[in-house]
């Protein structure tokens, strides 16, 4: 490792020193500036070197202590210290110096003991009471510092030491106009103090206002234009107000005076890497390490550039050596827990903050990641507790609020979280960023209204906060005001440029609005300007999953190395939407690591649901709640597990944690209208019948001919409860029973190659028509028909019986009427119906084998699918299935869309027909195609903007 040279003065300290090699404070003068060069082990040489003479040399052993603290040599430092107890043990700098140590190793507790004893050894001396002071910042204990500047100050009043640090301390708790009263006092004491301008810009800082910040820093600079850290300072402000390209141009002067600055080039380093110049931040991270090798930041800013590209793996690596070489230091093991929670190594993350609170258990820095860590990892009773800890040890911590509603939001308690970041955002109501996640949690509540006022008075007061601008742009969206949406992305583009999220907020207004391909070439412009970023990746491979293009987001994330456990679930769920079970039985059977993280869990209970397997669904289910109690998608699987095993109070307990969209909109709920959710009905229908449900229950446990063969005999019997109807059908899967050809014959009618679509209104939206052109364009050889309202009715008053068009007529919702519609069209004309959702990628022909009269699939619940069905005109399955969708409508049947005329109608159809024929064969012409063979040529229920707000089907159950 080269050792930089010495400028002219400290080669001309060497030179005096070799001339009286004997004299200390020759040879302290020149540790003194090595020390400032970064030559730390040069000075520690040369202070050895005179020990070596003069052991007991007070001033030696002093500043011997000094630099192997400066050099980060900790223990060495500790026996250095000893020495000089044992040698001067009234030394006036010794409670000093030991407070210096204990900061050193992050234990600020003992630094403020060891401060207070310094002041209380020279109580009128400015400087040992401002270094008390900055160690109870750390601590928290901001009204402690303000009453021992005040006592000082009482001493002293005119004492520009004091009132100058008295003014950070205000500021620092957050009394910013007490902190403004004592900046005038300190300028009318000392106008031309040489911090003016830089605690003017801190107060601006404080309160939020970067603008005036800058202004305050910039003329900082312009005083002393040479000194490094007013440079990085103004630099700092100005990332703040997106003026990444003007910092980097504030730095490159101060460097073509300096060069080897190792302060300008760290700073220029963390300028180029916030800017986004990657390349240029590792360039400048090169020449960093050529200045000063040994420079305390290398490893933690190689680690910062890894995580801004994305390559959180080498980010972590990089933090961990940053550990390793100051293993006491709290933040840099903060830094390290950060990076793995990014990785989704969160037991890591736990264990390395663990180990550092056991060496400072009262650290603020690592029990507040402490707490981030458990949250993260859905560990919300031991978050609480950590909570707890961080309360006991630091009452006024100034993240308290803050990470009390992250738990709570966590936990799904919006209320809650709410007002807790409301008291966030009222103890510094000039930090933007405040605000901005109240307004989050208020979005999630729905109450956007209100969370605009606040958003907007923000903004008066700040009118170019990036901050608030972005979350301007994200309310206005979830408000459903596209137009003031755009507006408002075009504002925060024109403020701030470069601003990282502005694809992500263009890209998900074009996704509200309907425009899919324009929402994903924003995202892949986002994903390009961080290819490594897992989020944006994943954000990406959504966007295409919602066009329909499976292979393309597969491919996307077919490209990751070495995926985090969330990719890998985004790569299976990719290849269950494309009926590539398999693919993904062996995606599970390869994760050997983390085989009981979360996403894993969350992948295994799937694919079991969809083998029907819901024994096993149902314990993967619950193992995945036991690692995140408050999942409610985990909640979701084990309800429909529990369901599906006819476990009535099981299924039902699991509902009350499942959240539930209400019926007019408004964020979901938890334990609230479980009659309103598919599965609350379904359970409810079970347990109006309790004596079939006990048998099935007891026959779930065994095979699935068993199964099929117990509910049988219910649906002879003319049962109208799904559970034996979706008994029998998930029982023949799983004995392999449904793969089997029914008998087909030869002369019956063929199914007619004409594809039925229906939409209400007569011009559907763009990207339905969108998928409509899909159909016919892969289904050439058939006659397209696509049916509104007014042709829908004009059609029933020809061809159907009158009670099918009184039922048309008197149908509550546009479902309702597309199912009855869709069995009138196939009884009279035959075909294939397919919803307007759906997306077709291959010729429906795959699907239709020769000689069958009825086409159905099999959907993830085991129930038989409405979205999809063809038929021969008057097949008699399909008959009995519009007569019945009528009868339910005409006698204002109160259960839910899906069971009334839907795929629940269907099912007890289709298993009637089953169970009425012997050894529960298909009936004759009857074909059910699997959800794996459907998958591949139709891409059911697309994620269309449609289907958002209180509208839609699903939430008029």
């Amino acid at each position: 490792m080269s050792t930089p040279p010495l400028d002219a003065a400290t080669e001309a300290l060497f030179q005096d020193l070799q001339a009286q090699p004997r004299d200390a404070r020759r040879r302290v003068r020149l540790a003194v500036a090595l020390t400032r060069a970064g030559a730390h082990e040069r000075a520690i040489a040369v202070l050895a070197e005179g020990l070596a003479e003069t052991p007991d040399a007070t001033e030696l052993l002093a500043q011997h202590c000094v630099a192997l603290r400066i050099g980060r040599r900790f223990d060495d430092a500790d026996h250095a210290l000893v020495a000089l107890a044992a040698v001067a043990p009234d030394h006036p700098r010794l409670h000093q110096m030991r407070g210096d140590l204990a900061v050193a190793h992050g234990d600020w507790a003992a630094a403020v003991e060891h401060y207070a004893a310094d002041v209380a050894a020279a109580p009128r001396e400015a400087y040992r009471r401002t270094r008390l002071a900055q160690a109870l910042y750390r601590t928290g204990a901001h009204e402690r510092a303000i009453a021992m500047l005040a006592e000082g100050l009482a001493e002293t009043p005119d004492s520009p030491e004091l009132l100058a640090q008295h003014c950070t301390a205000l500021r620092v708790g957050g009394r910013f106009d007490d902190a403004h009263q004592a900046l005038v006092a300190l300028a009318a004491v000392a106008p031309d103090h040489p911090r003016l301008h830089q605690m003017r810009g801190e107060v601006a800082a404080a309160r939020g206002d970067w603008a005036a910040a800058v202004e305050h820093y910039a003329a900082d600079v312009a005083a002393a234009p040479r000194e490094a850290y007013r440079r990085t300072r103004l630099a700092q402000a100005l990332y703040r107000t997106g003026a990444h390209e003007r910092a980097i141009a504030v730095l490159d002067e101060g460097l073509a005076e300096a060069p080897d600055s190792s302060e300008l080039l760290a700073q220029h380093c963390t300028a180029l890497r916030i800017g986004g110049r990657f390349d240029d931040a590792h360039q400048a991270l090169v020449a960093l390490a050529a200045v000063a090798p040994d420079h305390p930041r290398l490893h933690q800013m190689r680690g910062e550039v890894a995580a801004a590209r994305g390559e959180w793996a080498a980010a972590v690596e990089h933090y961990a050596a940053d550990v390793a070489a100051a293993p006491r230091e709290a933040y840099r093991r903060t830094r390290l827990a950060q990076a793995l929670c990014r990785t989704e190594a969160y037991d890591r993350a736990i264990a390395v903050v663990s180990e550092g609170l056991a060496e400072a258990p009262q650290s603020p820095d690592l029990l507040m990641q402490h707490c981030v860590a458990l949250r993260l990892a859905g560990r919300f009773d031991e978050a609480g507790a950590a909570t707890m800890a961080l309360a006991r040890a630091q009452p006024d911590h100034r993240l308290l609020h803050q990470m009390r509603g992250d738990l709570a939001s966590a936990r799904g308690d919006l209320p809650d979280a709410i007002l807790h970041y409301r008291a966030d955002a009222a103890a510094a109501p000039h930090e933007a960023h405040r605000k901005a996640r109240l307004a989050q949690a208020l979005d999630r509540a729905g109450e956007h209204t209100q969370s605009l006022a606040m958003l907007a008075e923000g903004l008066q007061a700040e009118p170019d906060s990036p901050d608030l601008l972005a979350q301007t742009c994200v309310t206005l969206r979830l408000a459903g005001q596209y137009e003031d949406a755009a507006s408002a992305i075009a504002a925060l583009a024109r403020a701030s440029p470069d601003h990282p999220r502005l694809h992500l907020l263009r890209g998900e207004l074009a996704l509200v609005c309907g425009e899919h391909v324009t929402a994903n070439a924003h995202f892949r412009a986002d994903l390009l300007a961080n290819p490594k970023d897992a989020g944006r990746r994943m954000r990406l491979s959504h966007g295409l999953r919602r066009i329909g293009d499976l292979q393309g987001a597969l491919a996307l994330m077919d490209a990751v190395q070495d995926p985090s456990p969330s990719e890998r679930a985004v790569r299976a769920e990719i290849l269950m939407e494309l009926g590539q079970f398999d693919e993904v039985d062996q995606l599970l059977d390869s994760w050997t690591e983390d085989r009981n993280s979360a996403p894993r869990l969350r992948v295994a209970a799937q694919r079991a649901a969809l083998r029907y397997d819901h024994s096993t669904a149902i314990d993967l289910a619950e193992a995945l709640l036991a690692l995140t109690p408050e999942d409610s998608r985990a909640a979701l699987f084990r309800a429909k597990a529990a369901t599906f095993l006819f476990q009535t109070d099981r299924a039902w307990e699991a509902m009350g944690q499942v959240a539930i969209t209400p019926p007019g909109g408004g964020p979901p709920r938890r334990g609230r209208g479980r009659l309103r959710h598919l599965f609350g009905q379904i359970i409810n229908e079970q347990r109006l019948c309790p004596e079939e449900t006990a048998v099935l229950a007891a026959a779930s446990g065994a095979g699935g001919v068993h199964l099929a063969v117990t509910a049988a005999p219910f649906l002879r019997d003319g049962t109208e409860n799904i559970g034996p109807a979706v008994a029998l059908l998930t029982g023949l899967a799983r004995a392999g029973r449904l793969a089997d050809r029914a008998d087909h014959d030869p002369t019956a009618a063929a199914i007619p190659r004409i594809l039925h679509q229906y939409w209400d209104a007569v011009e559907p939206p763009e990207e339905v028509v969108h998928l409509m052109d899909h159909a016919k364009a892969a289904n050439p050889g058939f006659a397209y028909h696509l049916w509104h309202d007014a042709t829908a009715r004009a059609f029933l008053e020809k061809r159907a019986r009158p009670e099918i068009l009184r039922a048309y007529r008197t149908a509550k919702h546009v479902v309702m009427r597309a199912d009855l519609l869709r069995l009138a069209l196939l009884d009279a004309e035959g075909g294939v119906y397919l919803d307007a959702d759906d997306l077709c990628v291959g010729a429906l022909d795959r699907l239709l084998p020769a000689g069958s009269r009825m086409v159905v699939y099999q959907e993830d619940f085991g129930s038989i699918g409405n979205n999809f069905l063809a038929a021969a005109p008057g097949d008699p399955l399909i008959a009995e299935a519009l007569g019945l969708a009528a009868s339910a409508i005409l006698s204002g049947a109160s259960e839910t869309i899906w069971l009334a005329t839907g795929p629940g109608l269907i099912s007890r159809v289709v298993a009637r027909a089953i169970a009425a024929t012997p050894g529960l064969a298909l009936p004759s012409g009857l074909h059910i195609v699997s959800l794996s063979q459907f998958l591949r040529v139709i891409r059911p229920h697309q994620r269309v903007s449609y289907k958002i707000g209180a509208g839609h089907w699903s939430r008029s159950m």
